[in-house]
Parts: C-alpha cells; sequence; structure tokens
C-alpha cells in the first residue's frame, strides 16, 4: 500500500463514511504509541527516538533503484554521463566505469534514436509541471569480445529543480508486446464508455477501476483504499486474482492506521502517482556518481549532493516497507494514487506473491483507469457541491416580508410625517401599508394570518425570523443528516427536531453547550464529530452520547454571540483494523530497532464518543460553509435592521399621535370656551331684561300704592299685597339663576357678571 501529507484546512477529504472520519486534532497521535510502561526510561527514549525517525525518512533520497531497470543522469548541456546505477552492465554490458563520463549519444545504437532523444530533451519541462516524456531509444548493448547489438528500451525521462544541471533517464527493456496497439485502444475507448455509464455511485465507479485494473495487470489483489480524515485508510474494494494464495486473508472492510503510509510517502504520491515494487527479495542497485575534479587548492571536493529520485519510477522503497510486505508475504506491488480536486482521496493497491514486473504501457494504462476514476469521483463531488451551492443560493433568494416592507418604502421623516398628519390615509404607495401595520401593531391588533410553508423550496414569503429558521434549519439538518438543531438568538433559546424520548438529557447537553459557546464565543465555523476531544471544556462519557458531533455556524458580525448549531448524537461503531491498531509498531530492546507489525488479523475495535461523519459536501468545503454563514448571517442582520426600522417608526408614530392628541385637546378647550360663552351669553341676556322689567314694574307698583288713599282707581290692600309678593318671588328666582350661571362660568375659569 502507500502514500500523502495532511489535507488542507479548508478541506477534508471524505467520500465515504468512517468511524475515524472527523478532522485531524492537535493535539492526537498519527501512530498510536507503544506502551511503554514495560520499558526502561533509555529504551522509551530510544523507541521515540527511532519512532521519530521512521516517520521522518527521506524515502525521496534512497541513494538506490530497483533491478528492473536501470538510471543514468547526465548533464542537461553536454549530455555527458554523471551518474548511472550499477546494474547498468547488466543491460549494456559495460561497467559502471566505462559508461560515467561519456557522451549519452554514444550509447545510441542508430541515429533514429539520437534524433528522437534530442527532439524530446528539447521540449522536456520541469517535472513539477508534469513534463515526464517516455520515448523507446535503441542502445548498443556490448557482447562477447567486440561485438555490439541494438536493443530497445522505454526511456523515461525528467528533469527537476531538485537535481539543477540534471536530465534523469529510466531505462528499461522494452518486452515484446503479445498485442497489438489496437487492442489497448479498444480496451481504453470502452472503458471511457463504461465509467461514462456508471457516473451514480461511488462504489460502482470504485468497483469498475479495480476489476479494469485486474483484469491489465493480472496481480493477485487488487484493493481500492480510501483515506478517511485522520490518514487512516479502510479497505473499500477487493478483487482477487486467479494466483491468489488459498486460505490468505481477506483486507476488504479492514482499517489500517495512518503509519501503514506514512506522511512523507503520501506526499510523493502528490508528485509521482504511481509506485511499484517488482520484487522485494532483490537487492536495490546503488547509483554510483562521476568522481568530481579536483579542487584547485587540492583539498577534497565536497561529496555529491544524494540524487533526488522524488518522480522516479525506478525508485528502492523504504527498508521499513519490505519488512511490512514480508510481514504481509507479498512479493511485489503496485499503488495507484487516487486524486480528487487535487488532494489524495486513496490508492488503487496491487498485492502479488511472486515476482512481477510491469512494463510502461501496462503501467500507462493503469494510470489511465486511476485517472478515470479521480476525473468520476471528482464530477460526482462536484455535482453534489454544486446541488448543495444551489441550495444555499435559494436560501439567500427567499423572499422575506420584512425585506419586502422595508425595501420598497423609501420611507423618510417627512414623508412618515406627512402620512400621520393626514391620518391614516393611503398615500397612494406602499407607505400607507406599513403605517397601518405598525399602528395596528402598536395598538395591539395581530397581523393577517399567513400560510404556514415548510422548508427553502416551499415557495410564499417569509414572514419573520422565526419563520425562517422554521424552514430553513431542519433542510439544512437534512442536509448534513444531523439528528437535531438549535438556534441562539438575542439570548433565547429555539429547538428543532429534538427527539422526544431524550428530550430532558438534550437539554441539558444543550444549556451545558450554550455556556461554553457564550464563554468561547468563536465567530468561525467548526465541525467536530468527537466533541469530548475536539472542544477541551466539554464532557464525554454518558454525558456526551446526546451531543458527540457539532456543526456549528456563528451568525453576529459583531461575534459569536448568536449562532446556529447541528448536532449529532453519539454512534457505536464498531471497526475491524487490520492487526491490533496499538501495537502497530514492534520495538526489540536488545538490538534497539523497530519493526511493522507481523499480524494482520482483524482486530475489533468499539469506537464511542463519536457522532455519524459530516461528509457531506458543505461540512468539507470551507468556502461552502463559509458562503452558508454569510448568507444566514445577513439574514440576521436584515432581520435586525428591520425590528431597528420598526421601532423608529414606532417612536415616529408615538409622537405624532402625541401632538395629534395635543391639538386636538386645545380643539376641545376653544370649543368648550366657545359653548360656554354662547352659553352664557344666551342665557344671561333675556335674565338681564327680565330682571330690568321686574325692577319697572315693581317701582310702578310701588308708586301706584302710595298715590290713592282709598280712591277708587287703586286697588284693595289685600290685591296689592299679592301681587307685591310675586314680584319679589320673580325678582328672587332671577337672582338665583343669575349667580348658578356666574357660578358656572368661574368653575370653568371664566369671570363672572
Amino acid at each position: 500500500m502507500a502514500n500523502e501529507p495532511p489535507p488542507p484546512a479548508t478541506t477534508i477529504p471524505n467520500l465515504f463514511t468512517s468511524p475515524s472520519a472527523h478532522p485531524p486534532h492537535p493535539d492526537r497521535p498519527a501512530t498510536p504509541p507503544l506502551p511503554t510502561k514495560s520499558l526502561s526510561e533509555s529504551d522509551s527514549s530510544e523507541y521515540q527516538t527511532l519512532l521519530a525517525s521512521c516517520a521522518t525518512e527521506p524515502i525521496h533520497i534512497p541513494g538506490s533503484i530497483q533491478q528492473h531497470g536501470f538510471l543514468l543522469a547526465i548533464d542537461s548541456s553536454t549530455k555527458v554521463i554523471k551518474i548511472s546505477s550499477k546494474n547498468v552492465e547488466d543491460y549494456l554490458g559495460l561497467g559502471v566505469d566505462k559508461v560515467l563520463g561519456r557522451e549519452l549519444g554514444e550509447l545510441l545504437a542508430d541515429k533514429m534514436s539520437q534524433t528522437q532523444f534530442g527532439r524530446n530533451l528539447s521540449v522536456l519541462k520541469n517535472a513539477e509541471s508534469g513534463s515526464i516524456l517516455t520515448v523507446s531509444l535503441n542502445l548498443k548493448v556490448q557482447g562477447e569480445g567486440d561485438s555490439q547489438r541494438p536493443q530497445t528500451f522505454y526511456t523515461t525521462l525528467h528533469r527537476t529543480t531538485r537535481n539543477p544541471h540534471l536530465t534523469l533517464l529510466e531505462l528499461e527493456p522494452r518486452p515484446s508486446l503479445s498485442s497489438s496497439p489496437d487492442d489497448n485502444f479498444f480496451f481504453i475507448q470502452t472503458l471511457i464508455h463504461q465509467f461514462n455509464a456508471a457516473q451514480h455511485t461511488q462504489k460502482e465507479l470504485i468497483k469498475l477501476a479495480v476489476d479494469a485494473i485486474s483484469d491489465v495487470t493480472q496481480f493477485d489483489r487488487v484493493m481500492c483504499y480510501w483515506f478517511d480524515a485522520d490518514w487512516h485508510g479502510v479497505v473499500v474494494e477487493e478483487v482477487i486474482g486467479e494466483g491468489f494464495p488459498e486460505g490468505e486473508q481477506r483486507y476488504l472492510g479492514l482499517h489500517f492506521p495512518d503509519g501503514d503510509i506514512p506522511r512523507q510517502a503520501r506526499e510523493l504520491y502528490l508528485l509521482n502517482k504511481i509506485r511499484v515494487l517488482a520484487n522485494r527479495c532483490s537487492e536495490p542497485s546503488p547509483l554510483v556518481a562521476l568522481p568530481p575534479p579536483p579542487t584547485e587548492d587540492g583539498t577534497d571536493p565536497p561529496p555529491p549532493k544524494p540524487l533526488d529520485l522524488t518522480f522516479a519510477t525506478l525508485r528502492s522503497v523504504s527498508p521499513m516497507h519490505i519488512k511490512y510486505l514480508k510481514n504481509m508475504r507479498v512479493v511485489a506491488t503496485m499503488s495507484v494514487a487516487v486524486m480528487v480536486s487535487g488532494r489524495l482521496w486513496g490508492l488503487i493497491a496491487c498485492h502479488h506473491y511472486s515476482e512481477k514486473t510491469l512494463p510502461h504501457h501496462v503501467r500507462s494504462t493503469c494510470l489511465y483507469i486511476s485517472s478515470f476514476l479521480s476525473t468520476s469521483l471528482e464530477n460526482m463531488e462536484h455535482a453534489k457541491r454544486e446541488e448543495q451551492r444551489k441550495k444555499i443560493i435559494q436560501i439567500a433568494g427567499m423572499r422575506k416580508n420584512w425585506e419586502i416592507e422595508d425595501a420598497g418604502l423609501g420611507l423618510t421623516d417627512s414623508s412618515f410625517g406627512s402620512s400621520i398628519s393626514a391620518g391614516t390615509e393611503d398615500t397612494g404607495g406602499q407607505g400607507g401599508t406599513l403605517y397601518r401595520s405598525i399602528v395596528a401593531s402598536s395598538l395591539g391588533f395581530a397581523p393577517p394570518e399567513r400560510p404556514v410553508q415548510t422548508g427553502v423550496a416551499g415557495g410564499g414569503v417569509v414572514a419573520d425570523v422565526e419563520d425562517f429558521w422554521r424552514r430553513v434549519v431542519p433542510d439544512i439538518k437534512g442536509w448534513i443528516k444531523a439528528d437535531y438543531a438549535v438556534v441562539y438568538h438575542d439570548s433565547k433559546l429555539h429547538l428543532f427536531d429534538i427527539p422526544s424520548e431524550h428530550h430532558s438529557s438534550i437539554l441539558t447537553s444543550v444549556n451545558r453547550y450554550v455556556q461554553w459557546a457564550s464563554k468561547t464565543q468563536p465567530a468561525k465555523p467548526y465541525i467536530s464529530v468527537c466533541m469530548s476531544e475536539d472542544l477541551p471544556d466539554f464532557p464525554g462519557g454518558e454525558e456526551g452520547k446526546w451531543m458527540a458531533g457539532v456543526v456549528h455556524i456563528p451568525v453576529n458580525d459583531a461575534g459569536g454571540a448568536d449562532w446556529i448549531a447541528w448536532f449529532g448524537m453519539e454512534q457505536l461503531l464498531h471497526v475491524e483494523w487490520g492487526g491490533a491498531k496499538d501495537k502497530a509498531v514492534k520495538y526489540d530492546p536488545e538490538k534497539k530497532t523497530i519493526e511493522p507489525r507481523q499480524s494482520f488479523e482483524a482486530w475489533k475495535e468499539v469506537v464511542t464518543g463519536h457522532s455519524r461523519p459530516w461528509d457531506e459536501p458543505l461540512c468539507r468545503d470551507a468556502d461552502l460553509l463559509s458562503t452558508l454563514q454569510t448568507v444566514l448571517t445577513n439574514v440576521m442582520n436584515s432581520w435586525r435592521s428591520h425590528l431597528l426600522r420598526v421601532a423608529h417608526f414606532e417612536a415616529m408614530d408615538r409622537n405624532a399621535r402625541l401632538v395629534l392628541e395635543q391639538k386636538m385637546e386645545k380643539e376641545a378647550q376653544w370649543r368648550k370656551n366657545m359653548l360656554l360663552n354662547n352659553v352664557s351669553h344666551e342665557l344671561r341676556t333675556p335674565l338681564h331684561t327680565i330682571k330690568a322689567a321686574l325692577g319697572l314694574l315693581a317701582e310702578g307698583h310701588g308708586e301706584g300704592l302710595g298715590g290713592g288713599d282709598g280712591g277708587d282707581g287703586g286697588m284693595g290692600g289685600a290685591g296689592r299685597e299679592d301681587q307685591r309678593e310675586l314680584l319679589m318671588e320673580a325678582s328672587q328666582a332671577n337672582e338665583e339663576l343669575t349667580r348658578l350661571i356666574d357660578h358656572l362660568m368661574v368653575s370653568f375659569g371664566f369671570p363672572g357678571s
């Protein structure tokens, strides 16, 4: 099996559900260390040193190559051979000392080979840009005496800045082809059609690629080996050939720790997508360099820089890996990288239980197949990503009632005031509508009922922010396959889809999470499938089973005070490892060496405290998650702005009402004054007239009474006395009514008569 570096911070390379598929934790060891309680302090220190040395082994500069080909390194300008593998004599019949220092053209058997070599060399670029060329060249093979014969070699050329001024040539004998080029063409053409027709499931695509490589190479075992987020591997597909040993262990479904394919090996796969080992029992051939010329001062020249074989297919492999394969009883291997969106997604790993050399054209076909698989997986990944991106765009485009009211009104203080002064009349636009809605709200009237909509695509207008949450948060929960969700806004909790049977326990965990989030207030989204490991202040165990994983998105520009979180409950995971996970390395205290594990028997582990992996594109694509955060934050900001606007309008409404009430009060006072003045005038005028008439009558009767001493013209004494009493009563009544009118006027603030 084989090897790449930790994934970029913006991505998590999950395409399958895996028990350990969660973002790498900085404090989590790459490979569980060997229990050291039985080791002495010095042995424990030695063991840790060996582990560190193994983890940093420079496998790109092994100083040797495999025996199924030979290597030459020439000066890019002069074409003089500067470095040669020692086994060149096995292929050309010339000792390495006879090859070093010669111009390469001297080894070419004909002019056509010289022309082809020169043409390819002139267009060769740096291997980092993908410029690696292969051409068939005829070379001279030295026979007995001075006899020579031509032999055709597949010759792969590359140059890299890692080896300044050098061009590397890897030469392998070209075998006689058992099939015509047309057969290979038809195979590739058929394979392309099959991949195009199999764009439905990842399993179908992987099965197709593994079967194709098995057919082409005839390896005893061909597997697809997928990396989870911690770089542990799992065999997701396995095909065995006719030569597969009876009783040999099968690996399908088994997990392998990240140390089986260490970081530096994974890094190499980013640059050189294929690695082959023809025979682990064969001794590698060392590289020999042309001695440097003596220095002018006569001192020894510095040793040559090790030749970097990053892009070399013949590169020999690590001794530790040889031991690993020996423990597996595997003799020959090939591993081809599967890349998705520029990251190492996995490998197609092949095992053979006897020596097996793959010619160049077969390896090229395997690279094509891997490329088809990579492209198909990437297209599928892209389609899922675009589907969720469109859903996010749908969220951003949802029509919101408050935005419809706010955006189209254009109300200013003056226009609002004029609509107030005009009463509750509609001004002809939407301003009156908004005014009436604000007034209705302030008077305690409920707005009209709106039909309840569900989901992002439910249609209709979103009434308010809580309606927005009801429609969006459960939808996103379905996208990422969460168990329940929580919105924390303005210090209030809003719960969605809490399982009723665990409501009390989950509510306790939610309250604890709210305390943690309020204390830390993270400003960026974060994801965890094991909160007890990734969040130091959050408990695990029994309390953590209701809240094992989280996708947390802050929705507040000012910080992390408001947030939305989707939670996953604990999922007990039964993982089968290819050998005991805690015994990946064996330490020998006597030899002071470490060895790879010898057993790959299935070892079962129950993983607790983890939720299901967040393996949807939304959770693995940082840009997509950031886009969702921006959309949700914009909605929250829009709602806050709406509330401020409504508060402003309500304040304006209260001020306008106060002005109107004062105006109406003054008008009422004026009308009251007018009424009282009219009443006073209309009543006092006839009363004064009556009073005057009564006075005159009283005076006239007084004179008549006094001038007739019993004459006939006068009235009798009794009759005159009765008239006098009636006049006195009428006068008294007039005076009493006048006093009442004066008292009424004085009580309303007017002067009396």
